[in-house]
C-alpha cells in the first residue's frame, strides 16, 4: 500500500524499517502531509481499491477515486464501490471497535441523530464484511497465488454482489 510515513534520508527498504523503528522525537520520520493519491502512479503492480457509497469519515470523492485515478492505467487495476457501504463498515464485526468507530461516525457525519439521519441507511459491518471479503480472496488468490481460475471467480462476484466498479 501507500506508505503513511516517510523518512528522510532513507536508502532502501531495511534503512527505512530500521529508522523508522529507532525513531526517537526529533528523529527523521515524520508524517505525511501530501495524499496518498500522490504516490499511486507508482504503483507497478494491479491494485483493488474498495469504497463505500456511504462513507462520509473519508468521501470516496475525496480519498478512494483520487488514489484510484492515479493509479497507471493498465487495465488490472480496480475501484469497487459497495451499495450502502459506511466507514465503520470496515471494522469489526459488530465488535467495540465497530461500536466506538459508530458513535464518532454518527457525531461526524450525522451531527442532528436521531432527530435528521443526514447519512440514511448502511450496509453494516457484518454484510460490508462478508463482500468484501467474497471480493478480496479471490482478488489476493489470483496476484498473489496466481490462480488463473481466481479471476473469473472475481469477475463472477463483481456482476453478482450489490457493487459497482470501474476498470483501470
Amino acid at each position: 500500500g501507500v506508505p503513511i510515513w516517510k523518512v528522510r534520508g532513507a536508502r532502501d527498504r531495511r534503512d527505512i524499517r530500521r529508522r523508522g523503528c529507532n525513531a526517537r522525537f526529533g528523529s527523521p520520520l515524520h508524517i505525511r502531509t501530501d495524499h496518498p493519491a500522490a504516490e499511486a502512479g507508482l504503483i507497478e503492480v494491479p491494485a483493488l481499491v474498495i469504497e463505500g457509497e456511504k462513507d462520509c469519515t473519508t468521501p470516496p470523492v475525496f480519498h478512494s477515486r483520487p488514489i484510484f485515478e492515479a493509479l497507471p492505467a493498465r487495465g488490472s487495476s480496480f475501484l469497487v464501490n459497495l451499495r450502502l457501504g459506511d466507514h465503520c463498515g470496515f471494522a469489526d464485526e459488530d465488535g467495540p471497535t465497530t461500536l466506538g468507530c459508530g458513535i464518532a461516525e454518527v457525531g461526524f457525519c450525522n451531527p442532528f441523530f436521531p432527530f435528521i439521519n443526514i447519512q440514511g441507511e448502511t450496509l453494516g459491518s457484518i454484510e460490508q464484511t462478508r463482500v468484501v471479503g467474497t471480493l478480496v480472496r479471490p482478488w489476493l488468490d489470483r496476484h498473489l497465488k496466481g490462480d488463473p481460475g481466481a479471476q473469473d471467480l472475481f469477475g463472477n462476484r463483481l456482476s453478482t454482489e450489490d457493487v459497482t466498479w470501474r476498470r483501470r
